[in-house]
This record gives C-alpha cells, sequence and structure tokens, in this order.
C-alpha cells in the first residue's frame, strides 16, 4: 500500500524544495550572478536522479515493481494527464483576470513562457532520441523524460515565480497538480519513475532559464534605450 503514495509523495516533495528558496528576485545582476547556485539546485536534484534511476540497470527493478503495484490489470486508462499538464499554465494567466496582481505585467509573461517552452522543448525531444527508452507499455522508444510532466512543472515554477509572493498555497496547488500529472502518467503505464522524475526537472530548469534569458535581455535592451536617450 505504501507503494500508492511513494511516488506523488516525492514529486510533491522534491517540487515543494524550490518552493522553500526565494521567488526570483526583480531583474537585477544578482539574479543573473546567481543562477548557478540557488536556482539550479531542485531541477538538477529531480534531473539528476530522475536520470540515474531510468539509466542505471538495478534501479530498474523497483521502478518495474513500483510499475506493477500502480498499473492494476483491470485499470482503466483515463486521459486526464492529457489537460491536467496545462492546468499550472492556464493558472499562470487566469489569476490575472481574477484580480490578483502578478510580477510582471502580461506582454512580459508571455515572453517568459515562449521562452521557457522552447527551453523545455529543445531539451526534452532531443533528450528521447538520444536515450530511447521504451514505454512500460512497449508502445514506442520516447519514455524518457515525460514531456506532459515536463510541460505541467513548466507551468508550475511559472506560477510560483508570479504568484508565490501572494500565497505559498498558490505555489503549492501548482506544484501538487503538476506531480498529479506524472504520477497519472505513471498509472496510465505511459512512463516510468525515472521518466516522470526528471521530467520534473526539466520543466522548473526551462522556467528558470527563461526568467533568466529574458532579464538578460531586457537589461541589454534598456541599457540600449538609455544610451539612445543620453546622444538625444
Amino acid at each position: 500500500m505504501k507503494k500508492y503514495f511513494f511516488l506523488p509523495s516525492l514529486l510533491i516533495l522534491l517540487a515543494i524544495e524550490s518552493q522553500a528558496q526565494n521567488s526570483l528576485p526583480k531583474m537585477s545582476s544578482d539574479t543573473l550572478l546567481h543562477l548557478h547556485t540557488h536556482m539550479l539546485t531542485a531541477p538538477a536534484v529531480l534531473l539528476g536522479l530522475g536520470t540515474l534511476t531510468a539509466t542505471t540497470p538495478p534501479f530498474h527493478s523497483f521502478e518495474k515493481s513500483l510499475q506493477q503495484s500502480l498499473v492494476k490489470k483491470n485499470f482503466k486508462q483515463t486521459q486526464i494527464d492529457d489537460y491536467l499538464q496545462y492546468s499550472p499554465a492556464m493558472a499562470y494567466y487566469a489569476l490575472n483576470v481574477f484580480g490578483v496582481k502578478s510580477k510582471n505585467p502580461l506582454k512580459n509573461k508571455f515572453l517568459i513562457h515562449v521562452l521557457s517552452e522552447a527551453f523545455a522543448t529543445g531539451m526534452v525531444t532531443p533528450m528521447k532520441r538520444i536515450i530511447h527508452r521504451q514505454r512500460p507499455d512497449g508502445s514506442d522508444f520516447k519514455s524518457f523524460p515525460s514531456g506532459h510532466t515536463t510541460t505541467a512543472f513548466v507551468g508550475a515554477e511559472l506560477l510560483h515565480q508570479e504568484y508565490g509572493h501572494v500565497s505559498p498555497w498558490i505555489s503549492i496547488a501548482g506544484y501538487t497538480t503538476a506531480a498529479a500529472t506524472g504520477y497519472l502518467r505513471v498509472q496510465n503505464n505511459a512512463h516510468w519513475l525515472g521518466d516522470v522524475i526528471a521530467g520534473a526537472g526539466m520543466g522548473i530548469l526551462s522556467a528558470r532559464l527563461g526568467y533568466y534569458i529574458f532579464s538578460k535581455v531586457k537589461r541589454k535592451t534598456g541599457k540600449r534605450r538609455n544610451g539612445e536617450l543620453v546622444k538625444r
């Protein structure tokens, strides 16, 4: 019975690790200089653990055991995870409509989201081809990492960065929804444990890189504009 709670508990605890770290500060030189430290810890742990689990044979027996305990013979697969993966990103935009103030204006949020998804796609697609891991159901060899889980955690991290200062429950709700997506991917027999853990790490990392690149471009653009004003 404990195995049924292992996967969601692990995903939630590891994801909430990033909630314990401070939200990204306003675009500043400190944000850029310290990207390699506090901003990369949580995704590095998730990505490293997921990759280790997926590529190390001794862990495969544990994955198979967990898979068997979650996937029942009479279990009817659901497509909820196909829609649930987008829920955090939808909330990322929807909360503004309900009067909850985000850190960035809508235009900037959209650009950050686009950058984050671009990083996610850039990591997930080639990794699926390189690792070439077969799915539990044997449908193809694109199991690692979980794209659904990556998408869900991109949205959860964006939600955390924009609204975590309003209430920690917004962050927790986003991460829990993302973790539920990963859980359903395993229970639907579409992914192994390592696939979804690595997907979570890639999602968080992609969102943080999206903020990093956006802040860097914004700073350079701001300096150019200031220089033009001085010349005039």
